[in-house]
């Protein structure tokens, strides 16, 4: 029989296309699988953790998650949404994500791919928000996904709008988060303390419409055309 080297297990993604590259990580189509991407670690994250010093620093290398606890924290928002959303019979604003695979740019993980009417990938919301006025259709979408956030007090951290999509693969159309989702933080205060989200989600909206086509009402929480 054949020997199996460690490599041999390892998906390689030399010659496959990177759709996007984000701060932290860079999303690759899934070889052979046309409605699934792979979010991998960018190598200089990976890098810059293992060349921190120190006894902690090696520590947390040989027994903790290490760079991939990025993973983690997405994870414990998803399921903790996805329980709130069973609870209250709402749909659930994240885009689905599944399993981590083996690659050779370290491990990945498996998401859906979200699409548009033509099956390319779906828009982000400063795409839509850049190619000029919202649609009454649009902005009631917007303001529901906006619902739901605020609903079952998703945490996002990094709520900007490059990381909502719209899903028009289904009938209605919806908004979704694919990125910037979860605590970064030890101790979890937002999900503790759901005003300090709201808070939160108030800054981020206010963001998102500074300089677009939209106005953020604070009192009302929700999008309007300017």
């Amino acid at each position: 029989m054949a020997e199996t080297r460690p490599s041999d297990h390892r998906l390689d993604l030399s010659r496959t296309d990177r759709l996007a590259r984000g701060k932290v990580r860079d999303v690759f189509a899934r070889p052979g699988h046309p409605e699934q991407l792979l979010k991998t670690l960018r190598k200089t994250k990976r890098a810059a953790y293992l060349r921190r010093r120190g006894l902690i620093a090696r520590i947390k290398r040989h027994i903790g998650l290490g760079p991939y606890r990025y993973f983690l924290k997405e994870y414990r928002c998803y399921l903790r949404v996805a329980l709130w959303a069973e609870r209250l019979d709402r749909p659930i604003p994240i885009a689905e994500f599944g399993s981590v695979i083996r690659t050779d740019r370290g491990l990945a993980q498996v998401a859906r791919r979200v699409p548009d009417r033509s099956g390319a990938l779906a828009p982000t919301l400063r795409e839509l928000l850049r190619a000029g006025p919202v649609d009454p259709v649009l902005l009631k979408q917007l303001n529901a996904f906006v619902g739901d956030l605020y609903d079952l007090n998703v945490v996002v951290p990094d709520l900007t709008a490059g990381n909502v999509v719209l899903d028009e693969s289904v009938p209605d159309g919806r908004f979704l988060l694919i990125d910037g989702y979860g605590e970064k933080a030890f101790i979890p205060l937002q999900t503790y303390f759901p005003a300090l989200n709201v808070r939160a989600l108030d800054r981020g909206f206010a963001r998102i419409a500074s300089g677009s086509v939209l106005r953020w009402n604070g009192s009302d929480r929700c999008f309007e055309r300017q």
